[in-house]
């Protein structure tokens, strides 16, 4: 079932009508479609097509953020959500706004220094390339794919302007880094014999990918 979507990334006369999808075929075949600027007629069209069949999967989302609460916080979750008092949602941004940002943060300028950084990120994932770390290969059975490099970029240039910054640098995609990977690579039995979780992986592959002209150290 398609439920992830992206306003499109471009000026459009009406951007709330407008959305990009993507999602791995009904065959199971591991090929990807690609539809942007669907309509929103056109998307529910496409989820009706598809519904019930479970080889159809929405693969398109950029970070998987995993959100803590305290106590009270889920006692006022708990209070707000089982009473029948009515609650008005205020829109905060319009789609319109939204994809004014989008195009802001694309236009925030990357060093070459950037781009190979975070692809030497990515690559060290992988756990069938040649120049994979040990761990790499004992603890994972999947690494992440190009989509994970385009995130760690977009996310650093984000994270770059909410930060006061007009460029983006080597801590803006080690920050970025955990919620763009955890949800691309996937640890195997081995790791999870050992206790070991997503997190520690990702924070051990910071610490041999060289920031820099330096040698990866594992």
């Amino acid at each position: 079932m398609i439920d992830a979507l992206l306003l499109r990334p471009l000026p459009v006369s009406n951007p709330e009508r407008l959305f990009s999808v993507t999602f791995e075929g009904p065959a199971g075949d591991g090929r990807i479609a690609n539809y942007d600027s669907c309509s929103y007629p056109m998307f529910e069209r496409m989820r009706a097509a598809i519904a019930g069949n479970a080889e159809a999967i929405a693969v398109s989302y950029a970070e998987r953020i995993d959100l803590t609460y305290s106590r009270d916080e889920e006692m006022e979750v708990l209070k707000r959500t089982t009473g029948a008092a009515a609650t008005h949602v205020q829109r905060v941004l319009t789609a319109e706004q939204i994809v004014q940002l989008q195009d802001i943060v694309r236009r925030v300028p990357v060093g070459d220094h950037v781009y190979n950084y975070a692809l030497d990120i990515v690559r060290a994932t992988r756990p069938n390339d040649p120049a994979a770390s040990d761990f790499v290969r004992h603890w994972l059975s999947w690494g992440a794919g190009p989509r994970a490099g385009q995130y760690l970029i977009l996310a650093g240039k984000a994270r770059a302007l909410m930060l006061g910054r007009l460029h983006v640098t080597l801590e803006d995609i080690a920050a970025v880094a955990s919620p763009v990977l955890r949800h691309r690579i996937v640890p195997n039995f081995n790791a999870e014999a050992e206790g070991i979780v997503v997190e520690q992986i990702i924070d051990k592959l910071l610490t041999i990918v060289p920031r820099g002209s330096g040698e990866r150290l594992l």
